[in-house]
C-alpha cells in the first residue's frame, strides 16, 4: 500500500513538473490521486440480481468504476440516470445486440497519471457479455477529476494476443 502511494505521488509530481501553469491548477485542484486503493488485493464483483445502490468502496476513483459497471449492466437504474453526465453516452445506448453482462468482476492492476490530472486506471476483468469487447481482458478506464469527484471519461480494451 506504502509503495502504491508512493509510486502514484512520484507520478503526480512527474506529470505536474512537465506541466504549463493552467495544468497546475488543474492538478492542484483534482481529488487526491493518491487515494488509499488497496488495488493489489481487492476484487470487485456485481451481479444483475444483486446490485445495490451507493458504494461503500472508500474511493471516490473506485466508486466511479463500480458506476460504470453497474450501469453497464443495467442503464436503466436509477442511481445510472442520475449519473448520466459521469459516464461515456455509450453506456446508455440500447440494443440488443449488445449483449449487456450480467456478472462483472474486476481488479485494478496500475494507476498511471495523465497530463491534467486525468488517471488511467488498468484493470483485469471478466464478465458473461459481449458489450463492445469492455469487459473481457485488459480494460482501461480513463477518469477525469471533478471537484471531489471522478468521472469516467473514456474506456478501452488492450489487446493481449498477438495477431
Amino acid at each position: 500500500m506504502n509503495k502504491f502511494i508512493l509510486f502514484l505521488l512520484a507520478g503526480v509530481l512527474g506529470v505536474s513538473s512537465c506541466s504549463d501553469e493552467s495544468d497546475k491548477a488543474i492538478e492542484e485542484s483534482a481529488p487526491a490521486a493518491a487515494e488509499a486503493i488497496d488495488f493489489d488485493k481487492e476484487v470487485f464483483t456485481f451481479d444483475a440480481a444483486s446490485l445495490i445502490e451507493g458504494c461503500s468502496a472508500g474511493s471516490e476513483m473506485v466508486c466511479a468504476i463500480n458506476l460504470f459497471v453497474k450501469c453497464s449492466i443495467d442503464p436503466q437504474r436509477p442511481e445510472c440516470l442520475k449519473n448520466k453526465d459521469r459516464l461515456p453516452s455509450f453506456v446508455f445506448m440500447s440494443d440488443e445486440s449488445l449483449e449487456r453482462p450480467t456478472h462483472v468482476s474486476y481488479r485494478i492492476s496500475r494507476l498511471k497519471p495523465l497530463p491534467g490530472g486525468n488517471v488511467e486506471v488498468y484493470t483485469q476483468s471478466r464478465c458473461n457479455g459481449k458489450w463492445f469487447g469492455l469487459c473481457n481482458g485488459h480494460i482501461i478506464y480513463v477518469m477525469s477529476p471533478a471537484g471531489s469527484d471522478w468521472n469516467v471519461q473514456d474506456v478501452y480494451a488492450l489487446q493481449t494476443d498477438a495477431v
